[in-house]
């Protein structure tokens, strides 16, 4: 199956995931137990930044008065996962013609939907455009490794202390992504 009908049916099954599969679950069950590797990390590269730009591409989508299956329906996951690889990826160029007949008749309005929204949010690059949630995610350390040849476990959190971080004793059933 080709590479972007795949991502467009993994990126459907995340927008509809009422089984709560993670996202590496979905991708080895889209691509099959015989895909090579490289094709589960392209398909997964491709669908992390889908899921991540889909936001601007529906504003884009919407915008460039595309069909009205390419904003709701079956075909909207597909659509996504072409507009992104037309705006954002590598282009179209592995893309069969079938597919690549769905935006390419669009790619002049697209590329000045994208240039009106990157004018109207003041954006540079491309990432600019993502939300706020997206472009400024907190990533915490989970745990930290000392060396107690080189150190102290309680020199160490003296210096991690003064750094701005602080001690939190675990306690059984604490959500740990909600201190953050």
């Amino acid at each position: 199956m080709p590479l972007h009908a795949t991502c467009a049916r993994v990126v459907e099954q995340c927008l509809a995931n009422t089984q709560r599969l993670s996202l590496r679950r979905l991708v080895d069950g889209a691509c099959g137990p015989a895909a090579p590797d490289k094709e589960r990390r392209a398909v997964f590269a491709v669908v992390c930044q889908v899921l991540k730009f889909k936001a601007p591409l529906r504003l884009l989508i919407a915008a460039a008065g595309m069909p009205p299956s390419a904003a709701k329906g079956r075909k909207a996951a597909v659509y996504l996962v072409l507009v992104y690889e037309l705006l954002f990826g590598s282009g179209l160029k592995s893309a069969p013609s079938s597919l690549r007949a769905l935006v390419v008749p669009h790619k002049t309005r697209l590329t000045a939907e994208l240039a009106k929204l990157k004018m109207k949010k003041r954006a540079i690059k491309n990432e600019d455009l993502l939300p706020d949630y997206i472009k400024n995610a907190v990533v915490l350390p989970r745990y930290a490794r000392v060396n107690t040849n080189v150190s102290t476990i309680d020199a160490t959190i003296e210096t991690l202390a003064k750094s701005g971080y602080k001690l939190i004793e675990y306690i059984d059933g604490m959500h740990l992504g909600k201190l953050a």
